[in-house]
């Protein structure tokens, strides 16, 4: 088959899962197959490795654990589509005037999912991601309308309206279960003058991209209220402001900014709608009239508010105070701040005014406290068995209510009345993660593979127990269950050829046979140590960590054939190099990281190196270099080092997290955590073009057979692929 016929199958591939066109004809990459020279020895005697043999278990291969495939919906045509129509590059050079014409070619998945609601009262599932919020029909799953670049969100406390962040600041209200828009409210956000004083600090050309940190940070919704009668919505930004907005018509009716009022967190209304409490990171707690916007009092340190602290007509609030190491609920008058009667009880879990003011309820633990008003005398001491109940009053003052009712005491004489109808809360559906998987979600994405021009797969963990695999050439997902928890610090490995997974697990390492679903055990992981196991090329040998060791197992029997025995402490991270020849190890402890480059096919160790990083920088990606022979990792940031001599000739402490090498060896491409990728030229390590499209970490990259085009994928649950020059 020739490359055209193979690219043919991966383009139908990407207009089948709602892609945006391609142009030009991209084959797909073939690992780099290369002889290298008889590398050098360390100057150190490294001792001849002794395999170590195991006796050979026969294995009785389990019936099959895999699920049926998962055929994902088409992306919906209003999601990732570039607005730019993507152009065949050829051999026309990158300059400044065409740079910005380097744009994804096509995207694989919906994003991976993030935070998420359900709206019971219009049974709709809001899904956030990194590129935006699905709206879907909690039953089936049906997109009901897609938010692009919206970020935080709030949902009503009645469900029937998300209010999300648009990338220009504004907010926008949509109505449910419609989907569609409602209003859109303007950005009040404005800069305070620290923010305007270091913008105008910076270089003109970086003032604008200052400015829009800063606008980013001020304009985030923290916190949103609805009054009780529904007609205002009061909205908490990171600029210290409180905007309050009509919801019959969608004006600003006024703005709340008062400099001691700082980073606010929480907002509630008071039941009759007079008055608005905020509450802040910074401690404080504020009273704000809401008719006029003043600011009625402001209490510098607050504990926490739970559920309602205003009174029925609000003239109190009951605030907890917390001062060192003391913490005591105090009921004020709610115009101007005065305590009436505080009395030390100790923290609260709730607290609740009774509607003729003459009752304060508090809760802690299973243990609910009723205090006379305005003394603060306590009259009663309630165990109600429950876990961390909540407290509150019926409307009319008749019954204390546990829960919203699941227990309900008669305030006449307190006793437990099991005739009370508790209201039944809407029930909520759980996220069937499978499902988001065969509509286009990806979540826990690992890596891919690309072993021929007209195959790719990719994979990642669905639970603790189970993997999914995605054949991007057949379009299809299955998941597959080990039966038992991934081991410490454990993730599957896909084999190079996508025909195995293997994992450490609680019951051993394992190995899955994608055609069958059929389990291999090889037996115990180690225990007490970083498990990681990976796949040579050629899939006939297993590496996994053991200590200070390394073992080289066969993939198929789990016999130990050798041992990789150089490191001095335990070796935590493995990466196998594209041509299959070499393996490079790491171990590390209190920034001090060994570095280990490994012959696999003789094997032997050829460098070893100790480098300085920051804990948690792990060791990701290696490749090697044909020509000059030279060694690429990803540790605490791009590390080159020479074959002949060993030395260190490159180093570049961003954030990269991945790097390939282009077939023909001038090209390096580097992926970040923050999801840009960049183009270096490896002749004067200029760096030529960074590609934005990603929300997250790039954990993958490879160049086509042919140059023209990069394949990249994302732990925000994409795939993309782009034209090179």
């Amino acid at each position: 088959m020739s490359n055209k016929i193979m690219t043919c199958v991966i383009l139908v591939c990407l207009i089948l899962v709602g892609c945006s066109k391609i142009t030009p004809s991209t084959p797909a990459m073939q690992p780099t197959t290369f002889s290298t020279p008889t590398p050098l020895e360390a100057t150190a005697t490294v001792p001849t490795p002794r395999p170590t043999m195991l006796p050979s278990a026969t294995l009785t291969p389990p019936p099959p654990t895999h699920r049926p495939s998962l055929t994902p919906s088409p992306v919906p045509t209003n999601t990732l589509t570039p607005s730019v129509t993507p152009v065949s590059w050829g051999k026309t050079p990158l300059n400044a005037e065409n740079i910005s014409s380097m744009i994804q070619k096509g995207v694989w998945g919906l994003g991976v999912p993030q935070d998420s609601k359900f709206s019971g009262s219009t049974n709709l599932f809001i899904q956030g991601t990194p590129f935006g919020i699905y709206l879907y029909q909690a039953n089936d799953l049906q997109l009901i309308r897609f938010l692009p670049e919206a970020g935080e969100y709030f949902l009503s406390p009645a469900g029937d309206l998300l209010f999300t962040r648009l990338p220009d600041e504004s907010i926008q209200v949509i109505d449910l279960p419609s989907g569609e828009e409602k209003y859109v409210f303007s950005p009040i956000a404005v800069l305070s003058p620290m923010m305007k004083d270091d913008v105008y600090a910076q270089l003109p050309a970086d003032r604008p991209a200052r400015e829009k940190q800063y606008f980013d940070q001020v304009s985030t919704m923290r916190a949103l209220a609805i009054s009780t009668d529904g007609n205002l919505v009061a909205i908490g930004f990171g600029d210290a402001s409180i905007g309050l907005w009509d919801l019959q018509s969608g004006k600003l009716v006024n703005q709340l900014i008062n400099d001691i009022v700082q980073d606010v967190s929480g907002l509630v209304f008071s039941p009759n709608g007079a008055k608005l409490l905020s509450t802040g990171n910074n401690s404080g707690i504020a009273v704000w009239q809401v008719d006029d916007g003043g600011l009625l009092w402001r209490l510098p340190h607050i504990g926490h508010i739970v559920g309602q602290p205003f009174s029925m007509d609000g003239s109190l609030v009951a605030v907890e105070i917390t001062q060192e190491t003391s913490s005591w609920v105090a009921v004020r008058d709610a115009r101007f701040g005065d305590e009436l009667a505080p009395q030390v009880v100790g923290k609260v879990a709730s607290q609740a005014i009774s509607p003729d003011n003459t009752r304060l309820v508090t809760t802690w633990y299973g243990a609910v406290k009723l205090w006379s008003l305005p003394n603060l005398i306590l009259q009663k001491k309630i165990e109600t068995g429950l876990n961390w109940p909540q407290a509150s009053f019926s409307t009319d003052g008749d019954y204390l209510l546990i829960n919203a009712g699941e227990q309900a005491y008669r305030m006449s004489d307190l006793n437990l009345d099991e005739s009370y109808q508790a209201a039944i809360p809407p029930s909520t559906p759980e996220v069937n993660t499978e499902a988001f998987l065969q509509v286009g979600h990806l979540s826990g994405i690992i890596g891919f593979r690309y072993p021929q021009p007209d195959q790719a797969f990719t994979w990642g963990i669905l639970s603790n127990h189970e993997a999914w695999v995605w054949d991007l050439s057949k379009n299809v997902k299955t998941v597959y269950d080990f039966g038992s928890s991934f081991y410490y610090w454990s993730e599957p490995d896909l084999s190079f050829t996508g025909d195995r997974l293997a994992a450490c697990t609680d019951d051993g390492l394992e190995v899955i046979i994608l055609a069958d679903g059929q389990i291999r055990n090889l037996g115990a992981c180690r225990p007490r140590a970083p498990a990681v196991v990976r796949f040579s090329v050629d899939g006939e040998t297993i590496f996994r960590t053991n200590g200070v060791l390394i073992d080289a197992l066969n993939s198929d029997t789990g016999e130990l054939l050798y041992n990789l025995r150089w490191h001095t402490m335990v070796v935590e991270d493995i990466a196998i190099t594209p041509d299959g020849a070499y393996l490079v190890s790491s171990a590390q402890r209190m920034g001090k990281c060994e570095v280990i480059w490994w012959r696999v096919d003789e094997p032997r160790m050829i460098w070893q190196w100790t480098v300085i990083v920051f804990p948690g920088n792990r060791l990701s990606t290696a490749a090697v270099q044909q020509d000059d022979h030279v060694l690429y990792t990803v540790l605490g940031g791009l590390r080159s080092w020479r074959l002949g001599d060993g030395i260190q000739d490159h180093l570049d402490t961003n954030d990269i997290v991945s790097l390939a090498l282009s077939p023909q060896n001038h090209l390096l491409a580097t992926g970040d955590s923050n999801g840009v990728i960049h183009i270096w030229s490896l002749e004067n390590w200029q760096e030529l073009a960074n590609l934005s499209g990603h929300k997250q970490l790039i954990n993958g990259l490879a160049f086509s057979q042919d140059n023209t085009s990069l394949l990249s994928i994302s732990t925000d649950g994409t795939i993309r692929l782009w034209g090179l020059p």
